[in-house]
C-alpha cells in the first residue's frame, strides 16, 4: 500500500474513532464543545471538533505557536 493510501486510511478511521468518542463522550458529559489537540515544543493544533449549537468557535485544523496557545 502506498504512503498517500496509508495515510488516507489512518485519517478516516482517526476522525471515525474521534466522532464515535465524542458521539459517547456527550451521552454522559453534557457540554457543547471537545476538541482533540496536539501539542508539541513548537506549536499547538486542533485536529478535531465535535461543536453543538451555542459551542465555543475553534477551529479545526488550526495551528498556532506554543507561546500563543494559552
Amino acid at each position: 500500500m502506498n504512503t498517500s493510501k496509508t495515510l488516507d486510511k489512518i485519517s478516516r478511521k482517526f476522525n471515525e474513532a474521534t466522532v464515535h468518542a465524542f458521539e459517547l463522550l456527550n451521552q454522559s458529559i453534557k457540554v457543547r464543545t471537545f476538541f482533540v489537540g496536539r501539542t508539541t515544543e513548537e506549536s499547538f493544533s486542533i485536529l478535531k471538533v465535535f461543536n453543538q449549537e451555542d459551542g465555543c468557535i475553534i477551529d479545526e485544523g488550526k495551528t498556532v505557536p506554543i507561546q500563543k496557545s494559552y
